[in-house]
């Protein structure tokens, strides 16, 4: 992983891809998200925002946002912003939520 991200500075999004499509957004119900980076904790978010966003519920899929800095809803809801810990070992998000 070391090289393979050799000389980035961060990242601008960072989510969670569901095979949920868009139009069952609202079954599912995300109560925290945790990003590991080398084996610690770096981020955890409490009901994060998922995408589609409102209007564009026929999108394939639902993702969970971790990072993302063009999404301003996903930065309204909480700080969003881009991460500048590049991780050397391993990177790991895990979701918490039920599905209906």
């Amino acid at each position: 992983m070391k090289k393979a991200l050799k000389g980035d500075k961060g990242f601008n999004t960072i989510y969670v891809d569901t095979n949920l499509p868009g139009t069952s957004k609202k079954k599912f119900k995300v109560s925290k998200a945790v990003l590991k980076i080398d084996g610690k904790t770096v981020k955890t978010i409490s009901n994060p925002y998922l995408t589609p966003d409102a209007g564009k519920e026929k999108s394939e899929f639902t993702q969970v946002m971790i990072v993302n800095t063009w999404n301003p809803n996903a930065e309204k809801k909480y700080k969003a912003s881009s991460l500048t810990k590049v991780p050397t070992k391993s990177m790991a998000v895990t979701v918490t939520g039920t599905l209906k």
